[in-house]
């Protein structure tokens, strides 16, 4: 008889509490979006509040898998000139950490190109992981090398995709948590890129900011109905 056994597409929700992932350590998002899981994609979009969760996973990502991190460096590849040191010592410190030791434990490489974002994605994520043993990375602002007005429409479209298509490898490869982000909306108008992020991407979210309130769409989850959501968490 088989009548024990789970369709192909169902999974049993004592094995899947156990899967190794990290979390934001804050109630309200973690009942939103639940533990990002290894071998996923999020795509974060809207404002800057964007950086700030990303960063905050960055310093989660250290803590031990008990309390909800994954023991590990993360790598933070700075699309946009994005990254603030300050921001990891402030949530190292909320958690009692040593903050100049967290920030050790945050690799940063910056891209001023589409050229050199790419070049980072598709030539240097891979070894970075392999040699530090890394299960996060971040990808900040990641349209915005690609979408200048001077840049080749044609062009970028192909490094893009090239960019894209060795994350997304990547990421299943390495079995990491990849956040993507985009800090500025009006890069919608790259709706081709969206899309094919949004194709691959396992979560979705959009962030928008009212006041010290912070709005989050819940467009796509791999596990979860469309939600909406207010936070006044502080970011």
């Amino acid at each position: 008889m088989q009548a024990n056994l789970l369709p192909l597409n169902y999974s049993r929700a004592d094995l899947l509490s156990r899967l190794e992932g990290v979390s934001f350590g804050d109630e309200v998002f973690d009942s939103l979006f639940g533990k990002l899981n290894l071998g996923h994609l999020v795509f974060l979009h809207g404002t800057q509040r964007c950086l700030a969760l990303s960063e905050l996973l960055c310093v989660q990502a250290q803590l031990a898998l008990t309390e909800g991190g994954l023991e590990s460096k993360a790598i933070f590849i700075d699309g946009g000139n994005t990254f603030d040191p300050c921001l990891i010592a402030e949530y190292a410190e909320q958690l009692s950490l040593d903050s100049d030791k967290v920030l050790e434990n945050v690799l940063v490489s910056r891209a001023f190109t589409y050229h050199q974002l790419t070049s980072l994605i598709a030539n240097n994520l891979k070894p970075w992981i392999d040699r530090l043993k890394i299960k996060l990375a971040v990808i900040s602002n990641i349209l915005e090398p690609y979408s200048y007005p001077d840049v080749a429409g044609k062009q970028s479209s192909i490094f893009f995709k090239v960019a894209l298509n060795s994350l997304v490898t990547t990421i299943k490869e390495k079995k990491i948590v990849a956040i993507v982000t985009s800090l500025n909306d009006r890069y919608f108008h790259k709706k081709s890129f969206f899309k094919q992020i949004a194709y691959h991407s396992d979560i979705i979210a959009k962030l928008e900011d009212y006041g010290d309130s912070t709005t989050v769409i819940l467009e796509k989850h791999s596990a979860s109905a469309l939600t909406t959501l207010v936070s006044s968490l502080r970011l």
